[in-house]
């Protein structure tokens, strides 16, 4: 895959109105290793191991079964990535239905899985039984390169980012250069040497996204700061 190396466009100033793109729920996915306590809840491990120079955790692309569901897309393929195919809060099965729910991501309601309001991270962690993940807003390349190191490397969790692409300056992965777009993304991989990261996209194969077929490939990988200076500077990342 190419890399996605381009130049900081001229920031918008103001709020970013996000609307997004949706199918085929998958049934199953590799797990890693995530440590729980004794009563089966997941746990942040407190490992102080140096992360490795490079890794990729064997994370399954699901296409969003809504056109406002990269959210809870994205909370399943992290979810089935640690093996918690059921509820730790209620033992509802793992959909993107179920995440989508009040009480957990509630973006039926809102028809979107908002940033500012936190239901990605509020919903994901009820879903995991654990205060896993936080949310990091506007992060820099450095923050970014943190949570890949901390999380993915050293965690082995993946992490999320709610990316956003203005109408007309940079986009990635195919996604239509015409419109604003606010995007959730599943960040598993990197690669220090060459500076990159690797990132699942929802809306791949996904037809309840008007703009499916543009999209290149379930996943991308992108220089890292680059990204993190082009699409995270309205929201950010949940690590």
């Amino acid at each position: 895959m190419a890399v996605v190396r381009r130049t900081l466009r001229r920031a918008l100033s103001g709020s970013v109105v996000i609307g997004v793109c949706c199918l085929l729920p998958m049934s199953s996915a590799r797990a890693v290793e995530t440590p729980t306590t004794s009563s089966g809840r997941l746990s942040a491990p407190t490992s102080s191991d140096t992360p490795p120079s490079s890794t990729s955790l064997p994370v399954t692309q699901i296409p969003q079964i809504k056109k406002y569901y990269c959210g809870p897309a994205s909370g399943e393929m992290i979810a089935r990535a640690v093996g918690a195919t059921t509820s730790r809060a209620d033992g509802a099965p793992l959909s993107q239905e179920a995440l989508a729910a009040p009480g957990y991501m509630d973006t039926d309601r809102e028809e979107a899985t908002k940033w500012k309001a936190g239901t990605f991270v509020t919903g994901l962690n009820r879903w995991l039984g654990a205060p896993l993940y936080t949310q990091v807003d506007k992060p820099t390349g450095e923050q970014a390169w943190d949570a890949l190191h901390s999380v993915v490397g050293v965690q082995k969790r993946p992490i999320a980012a709610d990316a956003v692409e203005i109408a007309g300056g940079v986009h990635y992965n195919g996604h239509p250069v015409d419109r604003t777009i606010g995007h959730w993304i599943v960040g598993y991989a990197y690669d220090d040497a060459k500076g990159t990261s690797t990132w699942t996209d929802p809306a791949y194969n996904a037809p309840t996204v008007s703009w499916y077929r543009s999209v290149q490939a379930p996943t991308v990988t992108v220089d890292t700061e680059q990204f993190a200076a082009d699409h995270l500077q309205y929201n950010g990342i949940a690590r």
